[in-house]
């Protein structure tokens, strides 16, 4: 009877030492799993954080970033419209619109290309433009230009 009580007494111990071995491993991986959370909770904050500062940097009109190029898609800003409108009113002379004028296809857009050497923005009615210079195509693929 002593050698069973024996046996129950080492079979006892070596399960209370693997138990402590894993209570011990589990709070080291707990350990572990908060300092991730901790650091990916900081890079949450500062992702959000420069998400709210680029919205505010596109939002304020004639904000640039580092490279000189503007943010967001300019070509949606009224701003810039109404200021092409106003640069080909003074460079060609006053212009009469009549509502024939607007009886144009849906499919007809017009395309907007940048020469980079010449530093011009070239306004098209052929998608297919391709001169010496070399261009930047802005065009879209879907025609959302207001006719």
């Amino acid at each position: 009877m002593l050698h069973a009580t024996f046996a129950l007494f080492v079979i006892a111990f070596a399960l209370s030492a693997i138990a402590i071995y894993w209570a011990i491993l589990n709070h080291r991986r707990y350990k572990l799993n908060l300092l991730i959370s901790n650091e990916l909770t900081k890079i949450i904050e500062n992702t959000t954080e420069r998400i709210e500062k680029t919205k505010k940097s596109t939002a304020e009109p004639g904000m640039h970033n580092m490279s000189g190029t503007p943010h967001g898609d300019l070509f949606d800003q009224p701003e810039l419209m109404a200021t092409m409108i106003t640069v080909l009113v003074h460079k060609y002379g006053t212009v009469r619109l009549s509502m024939n004028d607007f009886m144009i296809p849906d499919e007809e857009y017009v395309s907007v290309y940048v020469d980079t050497d010449s530093q011009e923005i070239i306004l098209s009615l052929d998608h297919n433009l391709a001169p010496e210079t070399q261009l930047v195509n802005f065009t879209k693929t879907d025609d959302t230009t207001f006719h």
